[in-house]
């Protein structure tokens, strides 16, 4: 009778303890998910942008249509249950779309910092590489999305489920904002180049810039144009990841040399 009681009073300890961790673990979490991001009022104007660069730019090179469809309507992204249901965001104006209520500055924050209009942030929005976008190119990009046709499209809302709380619990951070540096400035324009192993240099002109940052930042992905104005390549701008197309950090340092030049390349 003593052993069994003993037995007892283990299982029922053991039980308790999981239950602190659970509660502990699903707690952090739930401080990470919900935790909200204070930026400063921000104004962004993207009235008068090339939309037709910024269908460009956003099909070609940044790849919003990936996630957000080509129609840019969203719909289901993850459907893992014990993981998360996540839905990518409804961009155009149509029932359910967010483009009727966002403000330019609304998609700034959301694309570049990563943070809804009222704080909360986005999960798995790649603002770790967009925050390094030029204001030009960025005005082009939500031009694109405003004049996208509306649709009819109301997702639900993301559900994160237990083993998504433990993963972020333990560390796992599927939320840029806590990464993207809020206070840095922003270019106006970019002029790009961008140095392959073999030498080729891939030129970027005003009308095909690149959004990525400074250099001194070594993002995983830089951007790579390939054409400029209405004379678009075939395979329009593209990602470089900066692993196989290092930045020209050395070539800053001393003087330039020539080096042969595609036959794509772009003054």
């Amino acid at each position: 009778m003593r052993i069994l009681k003993a037995l007892l009073f283990v299982v029922l300890f053991l039980v308790v303890v999981a239950a602190v961790a659970v509660g502990a673990v699903w707690f952090r979490a739930e401080q990470i998910i919900g935790a909200r991001v204070q930026l400063p009022a921000m104004v962004f104007d993207a009235s008068g942008a090339d939309a037709t660069r910024g269908k460009h730019f956003a099909t070609g090179v940044v790849g919003c249509t990936n996630c957000h469809g080509q129609n840019l309507a969203g719909g289901p992204f993850i459907a893992d249950a014990a993981f998360a249901i996540l839905n990518v965001p409804n961009l155009t104006k149509g029932a359910g779309g967010v483009g009727a209520r966002y403000s330019d500055a609304d998609f700034e924050r959301a694309i570049r910092h990563g943070v809804r209009p009222d704080g909360s942030k986005l999960m798995i929005m790649p603002s770790t590489a967009y925050q390094y976008m030029s204001d030009q190119d960025l005005r082009d990009v939500i031009a694109f999305v405003r004049s996208s046709p509306p649709i009819a499209n109301a997702v639900k809302p993301r559900q994160i489920g237990p083993v998504g709380h433990v993963l972020i619990a333990l560390g796992k951070n599927w939320f840029p904002a806590d990464r993207v540096d809020q206070t840095a400035s922003h270019p106006a324009t970019q002029r790009r180049r961008l140095t392959s192993r073999t030498g080729a240099t891939w030129r970027t002109s005003a009308a095909a810039t690149s959004a990525t940052a400074s250099i001194s930042r070594r993002p995983l992905y830089r951007f790579a144009g390939r054409s400029a104005g209405s004379e678009h390549h075939a395979g329009g701008d593209r990602l470089v990841d900066s692993r196989r197309f290092p930045a020209n950090d050395q070539d800053r340092s001393r003087p330039e040399r020539a080096r042969p030049q595609p036959t794509h390349a772009v003054a």
